[in-house]
């Protein structure tokens, strides 16, 4: 379906932000940027926008969009009303209905939160901690987060949610039988998803579902992050 722009996608969360009367920083834009991407990988399977993220010390950042509005410091970004009911409408006009509706998914989760709490949100997630691993708290890098630890990561968080689609659209989870299973990952007490055991996890859930397919194929898909 193509990769949206993302000078197209950081104009939109502006005018999102702006219209909903929402701030939003360079930092926070950052971001809902990221997270825009990762939640595209984790249950579309694709990328959004065809950039990496890097690891820097304040949480994942798009290092081009970064200096574009660097000047801005800490201050909101402020555009004229009419101006991003324009950009909206490019913007609604531009790309699939499937993507706007992803996004939004995604806006409707993050955008409450502040630039401070949404970078702590990122340094407690595996993506971050691990491409950062070795580096002192304020040491610069340009380290980026792959799609994989991306895709790994989310993707797990979202079969935990009961979020995604699986085994090639075989079956969808049910929020009843999803908590049977997070019952038993209680009992096996596992609570941290990571590169050395989300596969594990993974499978778990699936075999926890083995025997109830057919009922499962008819459960709603859950559509909340």
């Amino acid at each position: 379906m193509g990769f949206i722009q993302y000078g197209d996608l950081s104009n939109y969360i502006i005018a999102y932000c702006n219209l909903n009367g929402t701030n939003i920083t360079n930092k926070k834009l950052q971001k809902l940027m990221y997270y825009c991407q990762a939640w595209s990988l984790a249950l579309d399977n694709e990328r959004l926008i065809d950039h990496e993220f890097e690891a820097w010390v304040h949480g994942a950042v798009l290092k081009n969009l970064y200096f574009k509005y660097a000047k801005f410091g800490y201050t909101n970004i402020w555009r004229d009303p009419a101006e991003n009911l324009e950009t909206k409408t490019e913007f609604l006009r531009k790309y699939s209905d499937e993507k706007v509706a992803r996004i939004h998914q995604v806006l409707e989760a993050y955008s409450m939160f502040s630039a401070d709490e949404l970078e702590e949100i990122n340094h407690a997630e595996y993506p971050w901690q691990k491409t950062r691993e070795g580096l002192a708290a304020n040491e610069n890098s340009d380290r980026p987060i792959t799609d994989s630890l991306m895709r790994e990561y989310y993707g797990a968080k979202a079969l935990e949610k009961g979020m995604k689609k699986v085994k090639n659209n075989v079956f969808n989870f049910s929020s009843a039988r999803l908590k049977a299973a997070q019952k038993k990952l209680k009992e096996k007490e596992v609570f941290q998803v990571n590169e050395d055991n989300y596969k594990e996890y993974e499978a778990f859930i699936l075999s926890s579902y083995n025997d109830t397919i057919e009922a499962t194929k008819r459960s709603e898909y859950g559509q909340n992050l």
